[in-house]
C-alpha cells in the first residue's frame, strides 16, 4: 500500500462519497513534526471540501482547512508555464509560512489582509493598456474570501481574460519570490516586500507589476532602482497585450529570477539580461 498507507473511509453520511486518509508529516502547534492522517471531505451539506490533519498517535486533530472557500488563485499553477504544459488549476493557499508569514495579501505585519484584489506585501499586479504607468481600474477582487477564479478563454483577443492574466501574473511573481527567499533572496539581501517584517533591509519596494503594458508589444523586462524605491515588471505581448497564456510569460520569470544576483551584488554594474536592469543598495 505504500509508506503512506493510502485508504479510502466510508462517508459516514457526512461526506458525497468516500474520504481519501492517508499519512503524512505535518507541524504541530508547537513545532515539532507528527505522523498525521489527512484526510480529504466533501461536505454532503455544503459545497465545501475540508482537508483535516489527524495525529496519528493520539488521534488529537491538528488543524482544518477549508479547500474550497479559503485564499485560491485559479492559474497556470507550478510548474505548468502554459496551456502545452498543462490546464488551470486552483492553487489554494500557496503562500510560504517563512518567505509570506502573513500571505500574499498583508502590508502591516498584523494578521488579516490589508487586501482582497491583486495587491499584497511582496506584489501589485494590474494591468497598464495605455501605459501611463497609473494601474487601470478594474483589478481582480477575490472578495472577504480572498477566491480569485476569472474567465479565460483562449479563443478570444487577452483583452477579453485581462482578469486571468492579472492573477496569473500576481500568483507568479509571489511564487517566484517565496521560492527565491529559500535560496537566500531575503529582506536583509535587499529583496522586493513593502513591509522587510524587521527582517533588515529597506522596504517600501514591492514589486509593481504590470500585466498587458502597453508600452511595446511582445516583449518583457524588470527594472530595479535602489533598494527602498518600487521596482517595475512589464509583460507585454501581441498587438499591446500580453496574454495570460503567451508562451512569454514563462520567460518572464526567467527574467525576473536574475534579479537576486544584481541585487545581492549591491551594484548598478551587474550584467543585463533581457533588459533587465541590475539593482543596488542605495
Amino acid at each position: 500500500m505504500g509508506r503512506d498507507r493510502p485508504r479510502t473511509l466510508d462517508g459516514g453520511g457526512i461526506a458525497d462519497s468516500g474520504i481519501p486518509a492517508r499519512l503524512v508529516p505535518e507541524q504541530g502547534g508547537d513545532g515539532s513534526i507528527k505522523l498525521a492522517w489527512e484526510l480529504i471531505i466533501d461536505a454532503s451539506d455544503s459545497d465545501d471540501v475540508w482537508q483535516i490533519h489527524i495525529d496519528a498517535q493520539d488521534a488529537t486533530e491538528i488543524d482544518v482547512e477549508n479547500l474550497t472557500s479559503a485564499n485560491s488563485y485559479t492559474v497556470f499553477e507550478q510548474p505548468a508555464e502554459a496551456p502545452t504544459f498543462g490546464n488551470r488549476s486552483v492553487a489554494t493557499e500557496p503562500a510560504d509560512p517563512l518567505a509570506s508569514p502573513f500571505g500574499w495579501h498583508d502590508t502591516d505585519g498584523v494578521s488579516g489582509d490589508e487586501f482582497t484584489t491583486t495587491e499584497g506585501n511582496n506584489v501589485s499586479a494590474c494591468a497598464d493598456v495605455n501605459f501611463d504607468q497609473v494601474p487601470d481600474a478594474g483589478r481582480p477582487d477575490g472578495g472577504p474570501t480572498l477566491v480569485f477564479d476569472s474567465d479565460i478563454d483562449l479563443a478570444n483577443e487577452p483583452i477579453d481574460s485581462q482578469e486571468a492574466a492579472i492573477t496569473n501574473l500576481f500568483y507568479w511573481s509571489n511564487v517566484m519570490h517565496d521560492v527565491l527567499y529559500a535560496y537566500g533572496f531575503d529582506e536583509a539581501s535587499r529583496n522586493f516586500q513593502t513591509n522587510n517584517y524587521g527582517n533588515g533591509g529597506r522596504g517600501g519596494d514591492a514589486v509593481q507589476a504590470e500585466a498587458q503594458d502597453g508600452s511595446t508589444t511582445s516583449n518583457a523586462n524588470f527594472f530595479t532602482p535602489a533598494d527602498g524605491s518600487p521596482r517595475g515588471s512589464r509583460r507585454r505581448g501581441p498587438d499591446g497585450w500580453i496574454p495570460v497564456h503567451h508562451r512569454r510569460q514563462a520567460r518572464c520569470r526567467a527574467v525576473n529570477a536574475h534579479q537576486p544576483w544584481a541585487r545581492a551584488m549591491g551594484t548598478s554594474n551587474a550584467p543585463n539580461t533581457n533588459a533587465i536592469q541590475a539593482g543596488r543598495d542605495s
